[in-house]
């Protein structure tokens, strides 16, 4: 948390592979807090215990891309921001698209005002190699330009 703590400002957070992590401490949550008007693209790969997402992503303002990969006991979601354009969701627990689905899900209400939906369970392994050279790619192109990229399309 110690590195967070001085990012007051942030576009594009990637976080990766934890195995142990069920929940995000409440310092997480609350430094989402710092960054809620910045923060326009999040992605979360590889989180084989976590259960919950934190509350404040509700209030992340500027939240345009969320992402969540291979999070297997992820089953609900959190509120989301209105801003949000994109949402990505693949190899998440089932019990994420019975809830959220296009057929009905009981909380499809909740994701109504997104306006691109992206589900999957199946990802092949080597993507994760492609997605992390292609994240390590988009950060040293916006690290040295300060244009911005759509990421949703």
């Amino acid at each position: 948390m110690e590195p967070l703590r001085s990012i007051a400002s942030l576009k594009t957070l990637t976080i990766w592979a934890n195995d142990e992590v069920v929940s995000f401490p409440n310092e997480v949550e609350q430094w989402f807090l710092t960054v809620r008007s910045s923060l326009s693209d999040l992605r979360i790969y590889s989180f084989k215990s976590l259960q919950s997402l934190p509350s404040t992503f509700e209030s992340l303002s500027s939240l345009q891309y969320l992402c969540i990969w291979d999070v297997p006991m992820l089953r609900e979601l959190p509120n989301l921001p209105p801003s949000l354009e994109c949402l990505e969701i693949k190899r998440c627990h089932p019990e994420l698209k019975e809830r959220y689905g296009e057929d009905g899900g009981s909380d499809r209400h909740k994701i109504a005002h997104i306006s691109k939906l992206l589900s999957s369970q199946h990802v092949p392994v080597y993507m994760y190699s492609i997605l992390f050279i292609y994240h390590f790619i988009v950060f040293l192109y916006t690290s040295t330009n300060t244009s911005t990229h759509d990421t949703c399309d």
